[in-house]
């Protein structure tokens, strides 16, 4: 009885498939990993999301308890310093929720408290004022 040889040919088979199926599995682990770093992106995305509604929905919620006050506070006719600070709550309730619905500050809205004021206008920058009516009329010709 011989012993027989392997064949030469089987084993580079062999190589090949277990290549194969070495990268085929490679390839799987990539895929799940991607995967859940995409649910991960998409999970922290829906979070971000539903945090911004909470803090919109918050804001809304301050406004209108304002404006139910300052209504409340002019129906039942009281002192102006009362309705005065109720408009002031509103106002700046109002304020906080345009700055988070458009991520900007409304313009006629006051700077925030403990923020630098905004650089004054320098001469050259303002336009130059315009001649009054009674002036031009006062002026010899």
């Amino acid at each position: 009885m011989s012993a027989r040889q392997p064949d030469r040919g089987a084993d580079e088979d062999v190589a090949r498939f277990a290549s194969f199926l070495q990268a085929r599995e490679r390839a799987e682990r990539e895929e799940k990993a991607q995967a859940g770093q995409r649910r991960r992106k998409e999970a922290e995305v829906r979070q971000q999301a539903e945090a911004e509604q909470a803090r919109v929905g918050d804001a809304r919620a301050r406004k209108d308890r304002a404006v139910r006050r300052a209504k409340d506070l002019r129906s039942r006719r009281a002192p102006a310093a009362e309705v005065a600070a109720a408009d002031a709550e509103y106002r700046a309730a109002l304020t906080d929720l345009e700055e988070i619905e458009t991520g900007a500050r409304p313009a006629w809205a006051p700077a925030p408290p403990g923020s630098e004021p905004p650089e004054p206008e320098s001469e050259s920058a303002r336009p130059e004022p315009e001649a009054s009516p009674e002036s031009e009329s006062a002026s010899p010709r």
